[in-house]
Parts: C-alpha cells; structure tokens; sequence
C-alpha cells in the first residue's frame, strides 16, 4: 500500500473511532469542525483527499493534535515458533 493510501486509512479509523468514542454523529462533527457532512462521510470511507484545514477543523472538534489523525500504526510482526515436542 503507499504511504498516501496508509495515511488515509489511518485518518478514517482514526476519525471514525474518535467521533464514536464522544458518542457523536456524523452531523455532530460535521457542525462542530464546520464541514460538510459529506467531506465526514468521503474522509471515513477512505475516499476524498482533504485539505489540511478540514483535518485541522476536525481534529479541533475532536480535541485531539493534527498529528493523531494522521498516525501510521503499523502492526506488529508475526512470530513463528516450532511447537514443543513432548515424549509420551
């Protein structure tokens, strides 16, 4: 995945789990960052491209640095290990 794809997928967990946790609607948010409803539904759906002031107005509303939204969380690596064996 690129790193723009990542960064987006990141911003709509990120929104997503945030606005959920305050326990608001999408016209909640919307109202309280001033934008559109639908720039919230594009920007959870992993669609659009905002600008930098509509992540800043939402990260405003949502009392949480710029920075939050767009963190890459990459997951942890897998580790293998060979089952024991035991003599019965």
């Amino acid at each position: 995945m690129s790193e723009q794809g990542a960064i987006g997928e990141a911003v709509a967990r990120t929104v997503r789990a945030l606005r959920a946790g305050h326990g608001w609607s999408l016209d909640e948010l919307a109202g309280r960052a001033g934008v559109s409803k639908g720039v919230l539904v594009g920007l959870e759906q992993g669609r659009g491209n905002p600008n930098l002031g509509t992540l800043i107005r939402i990260s405003d509303a949502l009392g949480v640095p710029l920075t939050r939204l767009v963190q890459v969380e990459e997951e942890p690596p897998v580790r293998m290990f060979r089952p024991e064996r035991h003599v019965v």
